[in-house]
């Protein structure tokens, strides 16, 4: 017998039993899966497949639903009904209850009544079947109390999303309060496997709260028992719940063993805080914190930690206060470790604010205890070679016409051990800038305008022979006028722009000395003529069809000399000279150096687009600045040291600059060449060239290397730039790349090709199953070089990370270390230890 019902018919149905046939109205056919008794244990869902296609040599076949069954309809199917008043009803043989997106089956159900007629249990004595989308359930047996507890004994079950089964020796569930399972497991291993499985003798799963809490848990590998807990609270949905998270742990040289314990506390939608006491067996105890607050305009994170008393750290400070490498007892690298306490801390806060649609804010405050916290101590928010630490508050308004800004703004210098001096920055108290920008023309021309105000401070600094440097303001006006002219083949920008600045200085006493001025201003207007043109044409190479491109530029730049000697480099230094440089209008950034100018530059560039796809299969750029004129302003005054501009390495008597050039071509979808040229005309010679091949055919098969050469990049040694001493060339290695189904390796390595030495170096490898994986990796990397420390020092770390899918993973990814590293390398289980 079939039937088709309405919902509320079918209450009617749980309640009297004696609407089934008036409420009938369509039959058809149906089938029973092929299995659905509970001694069955894989129900009939799993699919061998080859070795080669799967990694778990199997997949789920998860039960499918007809998407155009009626919403509030439900169907009964059963090979014979017996239906009574009172007693007991019977529906025997193959019962069938389906509804969208969720079926029933059983061989037999009873349904029991009451003295009142009401039906007091549903018993289904053989074995049940509960199908959802994403769910599959098997039962022994069942009873159902109808606005009461609902009891299934001996059940398996299937959680397809996360490729998961387990079993409970009992469940016990009521409508709107938490299930109950007792002596449950779990675990995503397919059916013929049972790596690891994760159990407890009582298992709660609140819906309401979208939490679970298991008692007595064991985590088994292979049956042997490797974690107890008598008491997990876990989530069972996306809710965030307060509870211990899976530990990481490490090595490191100077450091011993690390391991990390961390609590997250989860205070409300939307802030929360995490407590991640960590342990050094060389240094001691370190407590660390990070608080989070998100809302709609506000975005705040403050993370701090704190180390009493670094063992390792005071035993190196005493070694230095009785035998110190540094002779200059003034040095910073040396007040750094003795001058300060052996109680190691980091503050890290930064805040994003939004109020309404044109203010907005940005608060930046980052500090630790010595020069050597990151080396020592390693941490997610800063790399190990932090040297300055951002302090920040700023203030801006934005709207359509006016931009403005108010700033301030320090650092702290970080002056490690074993690394050379640092130089320490001016700090910005305040920078006040204003921008307009009009949006109306005048004889198509339009305007624009920069106003800035600025108030340089510093601190003594011991790395200059003079203690306090040249400090004041600095007020600049820029105002710019721009004729536009643009058409579908090309564009003309003529351009003119006009900067004022004023300095009100307070002298050093070097400079007070030499009866410098303290009242310094400086006018010089600039002339540009940008213009450009775009050809295009069908052509064909190696019987494919291309649309290639040739975009030819023109680059006019004038601007005065003004001898600029007396003015501060508060904020100023030289730009790297490559392809983007020939079209600046200042080759210094900052405002303390306006270069003068009296040069074009030309470049063209060319590009192939397949047509087939549109894919830009091929770019290539060069350019070059022919000078009309030498180039006379410098950041050093030539005339009290005639060899300083030798270090700008300007080449500024010159009429032609270096040429400059970028390629970039994509031979298929896996692999790609890039590559960035210098090459000095005169004498014709190579400067400077990065060249990098990526390839990648697969998501996790990746071959990287890169090549850099620079002939007067290597400043460690000290050597005049030009000299074979200076040169720096290194070679940049990285493989990702899996050996067969399971396993696979990652590496990394610096090498400095003159001096034959490695500068880092790492290597790593991943075995990965159905469900499992672990990781496992070493770090050796240079920690610092100068003239005091002439051997090479190296550190070396250890990293290990077990991860049970779907569950998730303790220990430290070495992956990580690659994911900033290698274009395109993703760690797949980044997200294990949540």
């Amino acid at each position: 017998m079939y039937s088709y019902i309405n919902k509320d018919c079918f209450t009617a149905l749980a309640t009297t039993m004696i609407c089934l046939v008036p409420c009938a109205y369509a039959n058809t056919s149906y089938s029973i899966p092929p299995a659905i008794s509970y001694s069955d244990g894989l129900f009939y869902d799993w699919e061998p497949t080859s070795p080669d296609f799967s990694m778990c040599e199997g997949q789920y076949l998860p039960p499918t639903f007809d998407p155009n069954f009626p919403e509030n309809e439900i169907s009964i199917n059963a090979d014979e009904v017996f239906l009574t008043e009172s007693g007991v009803s019977i529906l025997t043989g193959n019962v069938l209850l389906n509804e969208k997106n969720r079926r029933i089956y059983s061989e037999k159900i009873y349904f029991a009544r009451d003295e009142a007629g009401e039906i007091s249990t549903i018993d289904s004595p053989g074995s049940v079947l509960l199908e959802e989308p994403d769910f599959r359930l098997a039962s022994e047996n069942a009873q159902i109390i109808p606005h009461g507890q609902t009891t299934l004994n001996n059940v398996q079950y299937r959680y397809y999303p996360q490729h998961a089964r387990g079993s409970a020796q009992r469940v016990e569930y009521m409508q709107d309060e938490p299930t109950l399972l007792y002596h449950a497991n779990y675990t995503t291993c397919s059916p013929d496997s049972n790596v690891w499985k994760l159990s407890g003798s009582e298992v709660e799963l609140n819906q309401e709260t979208g939490r679970g809490e298991a008692y007595h848990s064991v985590l088994k590998v292979q049956e042997v028992p490797i974690f107890y807990s008598p008491y997990i609270n876990f989530p069972i949905d996306d809710r965030r719940k307060s509870g211990f998270l899976f530990p990481e742990f490490g090595s490191q040289t100077d450091s011993g063993f690390i391991m990390t314990t961390p609590y997250y506390f989860n205070l409300a939608p939307n802030y929360d805080a995490t407590f991640y006491p960590t342990y050094f067996t060389e240094r001691g105890l370190q407590y660390g914190g990070l608080l989070r607050y998100l809302d709609v305009y506000h975005q705040t994170q403050f993370y701090g930690t704190y180390l009493n008393h670094d063992r390792n750290f005071a035993a190196f400070q005493s070694e230095q206060q009785t035998d110190p490498i540094y002779t200059d007892p003034n040095d910073p690298r040396l007040t750094g470790v003795t001058e300060v306490d052996d109680n190691r801390w980091l503050v890290a806060f930064d805040h994003a604010g939004e109020y309404g649609q044109n203010w907005d804010t940005l608060l930046d405050y980052n500090k630790a205890s010595d020069d050597n916290y990151f080396e020592d101590l390693s941490t997610e928010i800063f790399d190990r070679d932090q040297r300055e630490l951002l302090q920040r508050a700023q203030i801006n308004y934005v709207d359509n016409i006016y931009a403005a800004s108010a700033l301030v703004q320090n650092y702290q210098i970080l002056q490690p051990f074993d690394n050379d001096l640092y130089t320490i920055p001016y700090q910005i108290l305040p920078h006040l800038e204003l921008d307009v920008m009009p949006d109306t023309t005048f004889l198509n021309s339009v305007g624009a305008m920069n106003a800035q105000f600025t108030y340089f401070d510093h601190i003594d600094d011991p790395t200059l022979d003079d203690e306090r440097p040249t400090i004041g303001s600095r007020t600049h006006l820029n105002p710019l006028v721009q004729t536009p002219m643009r058409r579908s083949y090309g564009y003309l920008l003529p351009s003119v722009e006009f900067r004022y600045t004023e300095y009100d200085l307070s002298l050093s006493p070097m400079d007070a000395a030499v009866e410098s001025d303290s009242q310094i201003s400086r006018a010089l207007p600039t002339v540009y003529l940008d213009g450009g043109l775009m050809f295009d044409r069908d052509t064909t190479f190696m019987s494919k069809s291309y649309l290639q491109t040739l975009e030819p530029r023109i680059f006019y730049l004038y601007t005065p000399y003004d001898n600029q000697n007396d003015i501060p480099l508060f904020d100023t230094s030289l730009y790297d000279f490559n392809f983007d440089q020939l079209f600046r209008t200042n080759r210094f950034n900052g405002l303390d150096r306006i270069a003068d100018a009296n040069q074009i530059s030309a470049a063209v560039t060319t590009r192939y687009y397949e047509e087939e796809t549109g894919i830009e299969r091929f770019e290539a750029s060069i350019g070059q600045i022919l000078y009309f004129q030498d180039r006379d302003v410098t950041l050093c005054d030539t005339e009290i040291d005639p060899y300083c501009n030798d270090f700008e390495n300007l080449g500024n008597d010159s009429t032609v600059s270096p040429f400059v050039g970028d390629l970039r071509y994509q031979f298929n979808y896996d692999w790609y060449s890039t590559m960035m040229l210098r090459l000095d005309p005169t004498p014709a010679d190579t400067d400077r060239y990065h060249l990098l091949f990526h390839y990648q055919p697969i998501m996790d098969g990746i071959l990287h290397f890169g090549f850099m050469y620079d002939q007067s990049g290597n400043i460690i040694t000290g050597a005049e730039p030009g000299s074979s001493e200076a040169e720096l060339l290194q070679t940049d290695t990285g493989i990702v790349w899996p050996i067969n189904r399971e396993w696979s390796i990652q590496s990394r390595w610096y090498y400095d090709i003159p001096n034959q030495f490695t500068m880092e170096i790492f290597g790593g490898i991943q075995y990965e199953s159905c469900c499992w994986a672990v990781q496992a990796g070493a770090r050796r990397y240079l920690e610092g070089s100068n003239e005091v420390i002439t051997e090479r020092q190296y550190n070396s770390q250890l990293f290990f990370q077990f991860i049970f899918k779907g569950l998730a993973g303790f220990g430290t990814s070495p992956a990580s270390l690659l994911v900033d590293t290698i274009p395109g390398y993703n760690d797949k289980f980044s997200g294990a230890n949540f």
